[in-house]
């Protein structure tokens, strides 16, 4: 009997126990954020007054220049993030702060502006771009100049216009042809547009080596670890360990555009950083950069090609 009595305590007292133990777990969840509440939480006010930029991470070089010049000028930090265009647009679509969106290609624009993400009249055409073939910079293909103390590059072979003769098999060997992932890279999507238009893709379409993104192609190229690849000219600029072998026409796929845009929520420094971005100044740093100037920089930017 006693026995029986102590054990009815001990139940008694251990359901005590879990009930007080269960009411601390739940006291906890609701009264203590959670690392991502933090996180998120402390990027809004690290964010709060700037200017946030998302862009293609092609434009790294040239856009990190201009928003340092607008910075000054203005007086407000410009915060840029650069990234693949489907990488940005996908995390403005889960409420990434950002307020002005330059993308690779009209796709990923348009996706954010069907969803009502983007403001429709802000759209303008900031920059078109064309594609290259690059190989490694090798040691051979140039000159030391001793008395100027600068490299002097060796003349360059004719550069070729890719077409349904060019052996890219060849020039593979046994390695990869690295380019954007054509699932979802606008580089990799114009490239594979143009390889299938030329008659070359049965070639190579077991032989790709898809990247995350430009720049990302430019570096397995520049270490040696794809023979060639396929960038746009404003990259294949940003680097002396590649040379430019090739283009491709621009004939031979979807116009090359850099639409930009403001977020629907975006404060009115946006709008005056996107037409800074169309500016004699701003147009000549891209130029500069390897990008292609669009003659007529209009809101029609789904229509209308440079």
């Amino acid at each position: 009997m006693q026995l029986r009595i102590c054990q009815e305590n001990a139940n008694y007292l251990w359901q005590r126990w879990l009930i007080f133990f269960i009411v601390l777990v739940i006291l906890f969840i609701v009264l203590i954020p959670t690392s991502d509440n933090l996180h998120a939480e402390n990027k809004g006010h690290e964010n709060k007054g700037n200017l946030v930029v998302f862009a293609a991470i092609s434009m790294i070089n040239a856009l990190e220049n201009l928003a340092e010049q607008f910075s000054r000028s203005e007086g407000i930090k410009v915060v840029t993030v650069f990234a693949s265009s489907s990488r940005l647009a996908k995390q403005i679509q889960f409420g990434a702060p950002a307020h002005v969106f330059i993308s690779a290609n009209v796709k990923w624009m348009d996706s954010l502006l069907d969803k009502g993400l983007i403001e429709k009249n802000s759209l303008v055409k900031v920059v078109s771009n064309k594609l290259v073939l690059i190989k490694p910079f090798h040691e051979l293909d140039y000159a030391e100049n001793h008395e100027n103390n600068i490299i002097e590059f060796l003349p360059d072979k004719k550069i070729i216009y890719l077409d349904s003769e060019t052996n890219i098999f060849e020039m593979l060997g046994e390695k990869r042809l690295a380019i954007g992932n054509p699932d979802y890279v606008p580089a990799g999507m114009y490239a594979l547009e143009a390889l299938k238009k030329l008659g070359l893709w049965h070639e190579v379409a077991n032989k790709i080596a898809p990247m995350p993104n430009v720049r990302s192609v430019l570096s397995v190229v520049e270490r040696g670890e794809a023979p060639i690849g396929i960038v746009y000219n404003s990259d294949a600029k940003t680097s002396n360990k590649i040379k430019v072998i090739g283009e491709i026409s621009h004939n031979d796929h979807q116009t090359i555009i850099y639409p930009g845009a403001v977020t629907s929520d975006a404060p009115p420094i946006a709008h005056k950083f996107l037409k800074y971005l169309l500016g004699y100044e701003a147009q000549a740093i891209f130029s500069k950069n390897g990008f292609i100037i669009c003659s007529n920089n209009s809101s029609e930017v789904l229509e209308l090609k440079c």
